[in-house]
C-alpha cells in the first residue's frame, strides 16, 4: 500500500513506473481510538524518561505529537467519524472560545 504518488526522476529501465501504474495511492487511514489508548501512556513514560535525562526539547517533540495525534482528534470527534484534524482545524472545530479551544493555543 502506498499513500502517495511519487514523480520518477530517474530509472533504468522501467520497472519502477510500471509498478506505480499498477497500483494506485489511498488516503492514510486515522487511528482508532484503541491505537491511540494502546499508545498513550507509552508515549507519556517515554516523555517522563526524556525530562529525566534532560532532554527537554525532545521532550517538546513529544508533547507536540501527543497533541496531533492523540488530543486534538479527540477534542472533536463526531459520533463514527474520526478524524486526524491536526490543532489547527480543532480551534475551528471546537464550540465557542471555550475549554477546547484553549488546549491548543499556541
Amino acid at each position: 500500500m502506498r499513500i502517495e504518488d511519487p514523480e520518477v526522476l530517474f530509472e533504468r529501465g522501467d520497472t519502477i513506473t510500471e509498478r506505480l501504474r499498477s497500483t494506485r495511492a489511498s488516503a492514510l487511514e486515522a487511528p482508532s481510538p484503541q491505537w491511540v489508548e494502546d499508545r498513550f501512556w507509552v508515549w507519556i513514560h517515554y516523555g517522563i524518561d526524556k525530562v529525566r535525562r534532560g532532554e527537554l526539547f525532545e521532550c517538546m517533540d513529544l508533547l507536540a505529537l501527543l497533541r496531533a495525534q492523540a488530543l486534538a482528534p479527540l477534542l472533536h470527534r463526531p459520533p463514527g467519524r474520526w478524524t486526524l484534524a491536526g490543532s489547527a482545524a480543532a480551534r475551528s472545530l471546537a464550540p465557542g472560545s471555550g475549554a477546547g479551544a484553549s488546549l491548543c493555543a499556541p
